[in-house]
């Protein structure tokens, strides 16, 4: 799974989905480029504040707004949250070395279309940068 149990059900409760309902997920995601000298690689931290750049921007422009980072950080591990329109629920977290993008829409079965289109454009801007090899979109 992309996500612990943990902030996944942090997530849903934050934004008022409760255990029983049913909600699309949709999942971009970027992944460490392939090293063939190491076993265990990573994606170095400057490609990844490069990614954030990239999703903010991508997200921002979509009409998406950062909720601000209290002190010490999120509570739930994510890098940052998104709110806003088409999706209740957006959120950035590192796990198991891939920097993960994360919608949620409730009450849905399937992402609606304006979600699959910032998905499209995310997997575009990322795949122009880091290569489209590194960059997947799968749907929960």
């Amino acid at each position: 799974m992309l996500m612990n149990r943990f902030t996944f059900c942090l997530l849903l409760f934050l934004t008022g989905c409760f255990l029983g309902d049913r909600s699309a997920v949709r999942i971009v995601s970027l992944r460490p480029a392939a090293h063939p000298e190491t076993s265990g690689t990573a994606i170095p931290d400057a490609e990844i504040e490069e990614a954030l750049k990239i999703i903010e921007k991508v997200l921002v422009s979509a009409g998406l707004r950062e909720i601000p980072t209290p002190p010490g950080g999120h509570s739930d591990s994510a890098l940052r949250h998104y709110q806003g329109p088409p999706t209740r629920g957006c959120s950035v977290s590192m796990h198991d070395q891939r920097l993960i993008v994360l919608f949620l829409e409730f009450k849905e079965r399937q992402s609606s279309e304006p979600v699959k289109r910032l998905c499209g454009s995310l997997e575009k801007e990322l795949g122009r940068r880091f290569g489209s090899q590194r960059v997947r979109v799968e749907t929960r």
